[in-house]
């Protein structure tokens, strides 16, 4: 009885329970406690970047907060796209079907490869990283400010990253500017995959979605050979939506902070990402709807109003929207420029083409079958934004009424959008199994073999940049001052008229300032002491070419066409 008594009370004890846990459970407690983790981790970022939105106006050194928690949110995504890019790999491995790490490895190699070429530098992207890096020396380091044509500094502050920790050169520069499009498309193409389900047709699918990349002129020259903020709208709207199927796959709230995450991206981007932003948040509105977990529904409704309200606060700083000017402000010129961007988009008669003559109906199809309601009316909805999208990219006047195939850069926003509507379709295939693969086989080759033509024909037709040989040759004559110095640019109506854009990044120590006339023609010389460049074009030249007591030649520079700069020190 007394053994019964105490068998009995085993059973009992919280220790012995504890023990006789099966390691599912203690697993399933460990994940759980993870998931939390990470949710509440996520969510305290995305807090913690909007509330020193709100005090930064009244207390510069909270930006500063800001400015760290907008590098752990990017830190976030890049171990997310590092752990995404390791599961298909190993997923490729299992089912032995390779397409899309393939397509994925393509184009991470051309970054790569384009990174140091001496024609791929942008007079652009110098000055907005050099902008970011000189709010460093600011109370909130740039978080409530806006610099180059009144762009938000916040977007430039993860391609600075690069410069900041390993210093100003043209590899950090141009990996910085590439930085969102590394993890953005890392995260969309292994989303597709696992939202669709792996199988060799999806991955044949996200293949073909992911070369038909290389075949928009525009995403060739900002990514690939500037590496400048044009391509921002487009990375961006890789990841919204890439974090949007892994919610829509997964169900769980962190994709929806992550997504909010994103959403900040977009709020401080470049323009044209504020009508992906608009899009977005209509699109989360309508989750909202259908969400059956309440705390989906308080995270949705949540991210809602602190993008809105950090959408209103941007606009207190930021310069860059301009919708109406002097050229596009009458219904004649409306009409004519609707009428301009229809037989642009179809026949590429306005000058450079938007995108590659082998998409151009694919792509037109893929917009105009969703209008039939094929896809249903969500499908519809989407791709009426993607029509208007391109209508107000093409007619507003942003910084310039430019020509009409270079406004419609602008309308690169909605590339993502239009290629996902494609892998839609491509979906809806449904051939037999060996022709269905065949055809997508074919079409993968044909759309991977003409674009690596398409971009690596533009890459290479590119000059190479004078203006980076110039800045390397003369920060190698050049001590690395501890104070700034003057450089006064003798003639400067030449080739090197911009130099400045260039030599703000890789020599900020120096202060460009252009002169015409001194020294005077008369007797050349100048009473400003500093270093002179002098154009081998100048009347004083020759004069001053030969040192005396007032003046040192330090070298000279001779250009690709065989024309010469001196650079002296004035005494």
């Amino acid at each position: 009885m007394k053994q019964k008594i105490k068998t009995l009370l085993s059973h009992y004890q919280p220790m012995q329970i504890f023990q006789q846990q099966n390691k599912k459970g203690l697993v399933t407690i460990n994940a759980r406690f993870r998931q939390q983790v990470r949710l509440w981790g996520l969510m305290s970022l995305l807090l913690t970047i909007f509330i020193s939105d709100l005090l930064a106006t009244k207390y510069s050194l909270v930006g500063r907060v800001g400015v760290f928690a907008w590098y752990a949110s990017f830190f976030c995504l890049i171990v997310i796209a590092l752990k995404n890019i390791w599961i298909l790999i190993l997923t490729s491995l299992k089912n032995k079907s390779f397409f899309t790490l393939a397509g994925l490895l393509i184009l991470i190699s051309l970054i790569v490869i384009n990174l140091t070429k001496p024609q791929n530098i942008s007079g652009e992207t110098t000055q907005e990283v050099n902008c970011a890096l000189s709010y460093f020396q600011t109370k909130d380091w740039g978080y409530h400010d806006s610099c180059f044509l009144g762009y938000p500094v916040r977007q430039y502050l993860i391609p600075a990253l690069p410069s900041l920790i390993w210093g100003r050169n043209q590899l950090t520069l141009n990996l910085g500017g590439s930085l969102y499009f590394l993890t953005a498309v890392i995260i969309f193409s292994q989303s597709l995959l696992e939202y669709f389900r792996f199988s060799q047709k999806n991955d044949l699918i996200t293949a073909i979605i992911l070369t038909s990349l290389l075949h928009f002129h525009y995403l060739n020259h900002f990514l690939f050979h500037l590496f400048e903020q044009s391509n921002f709208p487009l990375s961006l709207s890789l990841l919204t939506i890439g974090l949007l199927f892994k919610f829509l796959k997964q169900k769980k709230p962190r994709w929806l902070v992550l997504i909010g995450i994103s959403f900040q991206y977009l709020v401080f981007s470049y323009t044209p990402s504020l009508a992906f932003l608009g899009l977005g948040l209509v699109g989360l509105g309508y989750l909202l709807t259908k969400h059956q977990n309440k705390l989906n529904k308080f995270i949705s409704l949540s991210i809602i109003v602190i993008t809105l309200m950090s959408l209103c606060l941007s606009l207190s700083f930021r310069r860059d929207i301009r919708l109406l000017g002097n050229d596009n402000n009458t219904p004649i010129t409306f009409i004519q420029n609707l009428n301009q961007i229809g037989q642009h988009l179809l026949f590429s008669n306005q000058g450079q083409s938007f995108y590659s003559p082998i998409i151009v109906f694919p792509l037109l199809i893929t917009v105009l079958i969703p209008l039939t309601l094929v896809l249903g009316w969500q499908a519809a909805c989407i791709a009426g934004w993607v029509c208007l999208t391109v209508i107000v990219a093409t007619q507003a006047k942003g910084y310039s009424f430019y020509s009409l195939d270079f406004r419609i850069h602008r309308a690169l926003v909605v590339a993502p959008t239009v290629l996902t509507l494609l892998h839609l379709l491509l979906q809806k295939i449904n051939l037999q199994k060996k022709l269905s693969r065949s055809f997508l086989i074919v079409t993968l080759l044909l759309l991977t073999l003409s674009g690596l033509k398409y971009q690596t024909d533009y890459i290479k037709n590119r000059p190479i940049s004078q203006h980076l040989a110039f800045s390397l040759w003369l920060k190698q004559q050049l001590p690395d001052f501890q104070t700034q110095q003057k450089l006064y640019f003798i003639n400067p109506k030449t080739k090197f008229i911009s130099l400045r854009d260039e030599l703000q990044y890789f020599f900020p120590q120096l202060i460009l300032t252009n002169k015409t006339i001194a020294p005077s023609q008369t007797n050349c010389t100048s009473s400003q002491p500093g270093l002179y460049l002098v154009h081998s074009s100048h009347v004083c030249y020759d004069i001053l070419s030969q040192p005396d007591e007032k003046k040192e030649v330090i070298a000279y520079y001779t250009d690709f066409q065989g024309q010469q700069l001196l650079l002296l020190q004035q005494n």
